[in-house]
Formats: C-alpha cells, structure tokens, sequence
C-alpha cells in the first residue's frame, strides 16, 4: 500500500542526513507500530509518509502516487494525526461538516457513536475544550474518517486511562484488511496488543521492521531468578529478571514489546540475524 524507496531527508539546520536511503513497504490488513528513542526520527517518518514533507532524494509512494504530489486521490483517503492537536473555536457540528465531506467514506454516525464513547457527546465550543478533550475529538474524527491509510503520533498523549481503553477498543473494533494504520507510541504497552507489525527506529534507521507472529515464532520471552548468558536482553523484574532469548525449542510465550525494543536497540544484528535465519 504504501512504500518508501530511497528516502534521503535532513533538516537544513543539522547539516547532516536523518534518513538515507531508507527503504520498506507496508501492506494493508493492519496496525503497524513505530517505536523508536526520542530523536530517532519517529515523528518525521510519518510526515514523510503523509506527504507534509518531501524528501531530498527518493520517493513515498501511496498505491502508487507520490505523496508528496499531494494528489486529492491520496489525500482523501490517508488521515494524519499530529501529536499536537489544535481544533478552532467554533461549534463541534460545525467543525464536522466542513472537513467530514473532504474524506468520501466519512461516517457521520460513527463520529456520534464514537463521541458518546468517550463521553463527548454534549460538547460545543471544540476550540475551548481542554488538551485531552481535543485529543479525543481529533481521534473520533480521524476514525470516523474511515480511510484506507490512518497515520498517527502518540494518539494516546493527553487521554486518562478509560479514555485509552475507549481508543484500543474502537481501533480493535473498525480495522478491517483494505485498512492499514500506522501508530507511532512511547506508550508501548497500551497499544502492544493491536500491532501486528513492529518498525523500530534507532538513528534514523529501521533496525527491526517485522509482524508480530514472527516475533512470536523467532523469540522466547521469560521471567527468571537469575542472570541468563544467553539473553539477547534482560532487565530487573519483581521474580528476578525478565528476558528475550532465540526461540529455538519452538515454545510459545507473550510478546514482551519492551523487551524486544531494548534487544533491537542494543543488539541490532543478532536480532536480524534470527528472523533472517528462520526466514530461510
């Protein structure tokens, strides 16, 4: 669905590439998430891939358009959702029928469904809402907006915890396979079980880019009282430590998502060498 080939982009004032030569596809039937270090260039992969920036050399293709074009047929059917919200101060029913007609498959109905699910029914001056109450205006629209492409940062920053239930609970429920969503979180836990893919940045590039089944078939996620040599990662847990290791005995344990950033972080090519391995 959509594909980045050869994506070069920097920022002037750094004098210096973020991204070069930046590769990968990603296919519909889906939620996709993005994780990365503050820096790593998480936010600025989604412009791209919006088409809010263009890069230096390369091309983000949308079903085979350029992004970057800004062609009604992409825009119409991507919706991307900044980290930071800003709704002007007028009427909500106003706000909707203004930017609702820009999306085709914009659902009036589910915008109403999705406000009364967090409680949002009865608002009126959207502009003077506070950062949370904006934030879950923003995600109901781009919901409701039911567009093949969803991209998002940080989708949850602001929401109190049953607000982020709401949200898990609302993707869960409308992803279907003509869809893809990509999410960009530090918040890996709320969300780690709607991804069915996992794009790790570290420095500007794609240290691990694979589906969640894979992970669940290439890694082994334990709880233990003692160091283990062999843990691709492990940290301090309340039993001991906790760990990720080579599933080479085929057992099944729960993918631990902090885990498996910590081991693509510090130990990039071990990681890679094993899904590459069980691939062949």
């Amino acid at each position: 669905m959509i594909e980045l080939k050869k994506i070069d982009f920097g920022y002037p004032r750094s004098g210096r590439l973020l991204f070069g030569q930046l590769s990968f596809c990603l296919e519909t039937g889906g939620i996709c998430g993005l994780l990365g270090k503050n820096g790593s260039g998480k936010s600025t992969l989604l412009y791209l891939m919006a088409g809010l920036l263009k890069p230096q050399g390369g091309q983000v293709r949308y079903k085979r358009m350029d992004v970057a074009s800004r062609d009604v047929r992409v825009l119409s059917d991507l919706f991307f959702l900044g980290e930071t919200c800003y709704l002007p101060s007028v009427s909500l029913e106003k706000y909707v029928k203004m930017n609702g007609p820009f999306y085709p498959r914009f659902d009036f109905d589910r915008m109403r469904e999705y406000l009364e699910l967090f409680e949002m029914e009865k608002v009126k001056n959207i502009g003077a809402l506070s950062m949370g109450q904006k934030r879950k205006v923003s995600l109901c629209f781009a919901l409701a907006a039911d567009c093949a492409l969803t991209i998002m940062d940080e989708p949850t920053n602001g929401l109190d915890i049953p607000s982020k239930r709401t949200f898990r609970k609302i993707v869960a429920g409308q992803m279907t396979e003509d869809k893809l969503m990509v999410i960009s979180t530090h918040q890996v836990h709320e969300l780690e079980r709607l991804m069915d893919r996992v794009l790790i940045l570290q420095d500007g590039r794609m240290v691990l880019n694979v589906t969640v089944k894979q992970v669940e078939r290439c890694l082994r996620f334990d709880e233990y009282e003692r160091p283990e040599r062999n843990a691709l990662f492990e940290m301090p847990s309340a039993k001991g430590y906790r760990g990720v290791f080579e599933n080479t005995g085929n057992e099944e344990s729960a993918t631990d998502m902090e885990l498996l950033f910590h081991a693509a972080i510090y130990r990039p090519e071990e990681m890679n060498g094993i899904f590459n391995h069980t691939k062949k």
